[in-house]
């Protein structure tokens, strides 16, 4: 598996997490993948975890890594598509888990997942290792709880002035004269 990278907080949490909140639902599939796996992984550090986004590609099928601070490795795999989350790629994603030697599992989507998909989700759970399936508006939901506990301060939107701000009263009636 490829080495990760961590995630940096401010840099790659506000502006990733604005810009990708502020997508309509019909766009949100067509996001730049880079932006919504970053994304993915600045929310999961605003819940406590150490995340590291992986390598853009060749990356094993985990796009995040996420450590919980107990020695566990939590494998993320990120989906942005249109299309339900089919049988199929979570059963890859159950390969990967296995072969990279994680703990547990995360699978994000943009879209939903099917009814078979869940199911392979809970089977997996129960017998092999556990699978959490967040879909789109499951993290849309996180994503506003971690924007409501990391408001962006002054040095996240790039202010540094040390003075307080001044503001004067001009009088601008002499335009009204037109």
């Amino acid at each position: 598996m490829k080495r990760s990278r961590p995630v940096r907080g401010a840099t790659c949490g506000v502006r990733e997490r604005i810009a990708f909140a502020s997508c309509a639902d019909h766009t949100r599939s067509v996001v730049h993948l880079r932006l919504f796996e970053l994304t993915v992984a600045s929310v999961f550090s605003d819940f406590g975890y150490k995340a590291a986004a992986t390598a853009y590609s060749n990356d094993g099928g985990i796009d995040v890594v996420l450590e919980d601070g107990t020695g566990g490795r939590i494998g993320v795999q990120v989906k942005r598509q249109r299309r339900s989350v089919e049988v199929e790629q979570l059963r890859a994603f159950l390969g990967a888990l296995t072969l990279g030697g994680f703990t547990s599992g995360v699978f994000v989507s943009s879209s939903r997942f099917c009814r078979g998909a869940i199911l392979v989700a809970q089977r997996s759970t129960e017998r092999i290792m556990p699978i959490e399936i967040v879909d789109a508006n499951r993290f849309f939901d996180m994503l506003g709880f971690a924007q409501l506990n990391h408001a962006p301060g002054p040095e996240d939107c790039g202010i540094t002035r040390t003075d307080p701000l001044k503001f004067r009263c001009n009088n601008y009636s002499h335009l009204n004269t037109l």
